[in-house]
């Protein structure tokens, strides 16, 4: 990946969450409030229209609704970490061509900072008193990189990730290799 490419990438991960809770208040702010909605559905209902499952329009502006206030919470939660959405995720992996996965599929070199990092992750929950568990790891990173038969010598994107929450939000704790050292040397 070029550097220009790496800067994109981070830019991307650094805004995802505020971009997100942008949209879903553009989407809420554009939506009828639920009373209004309850009555065009009886309204439609009323013409015939009894077939179409009006409850999932409802269900979908709460659950908007639900993550919109999930995103703010584990923003000022996680102050100082990037948090990313699945869709966030699944878009970056297909505009950069990554692969998301478990990290027991991960097969190319890790560095050790990675669990000083991953402790410290865990000492600001601890002290924080935040009530998240961050047992299940992800990595972003090239395809080539969960193949044991390929030569991993280039240094290219890992993102250590932690799911934090069951509606598929997630914490970045760290990155390494060239993209790292790219983003050092612009500092």
């Amino acid at each position: 990946m070029n550097n220009l490419k790496v800067l994109e990438l981070h830019q991307e991960i650094k805004s995802s969450a505020d971009n997100e809770i942008k949209d879903i208040k553009k989407e809420l702010d554009n939506s009828m409030f639920d009373d209004e909605i309850v009555s065009q559905i009886e309204g439609l209902r009323s013409l015939g229209f009894r077939n179409f499952d009006y409850s999932r329009v409802l269900r979908d502006l709460e659950n908007k609704k639900k993550k919109r206030k999930t995103l703010k919470t584990l923003k000022k939660d996680f102050s100082g970490y990037d948090i990313l959405t699945e869709e966030t995720i699944f878009d970056i992996c297909k505009k950069y061509n990554l692969k998301f996965d478990y990290i027991k599929n991960y097969t190319a070199e890790v560095p050790f900072k990675v669990l000083d990092k991953f402790k410290k992750l865990n000492k600001f929950i601890s002290k924080n008193k935040l009530d998240y568990n961050l047992k299940e790891l992800h990595i972003i990173a090239p395809e080539s990189k969960f193949d044991p038969k390929a030569k991993n010598f280039k240094k290219e994107d890992p993102i250590l990730i932690a799911r934090i929450h069951y509606m598929g939000f997630y914490v970045v704790i760290h990155s390494w290799g060239y993209e790292k050292e790219i983003l050092k040397n612009l500092k």
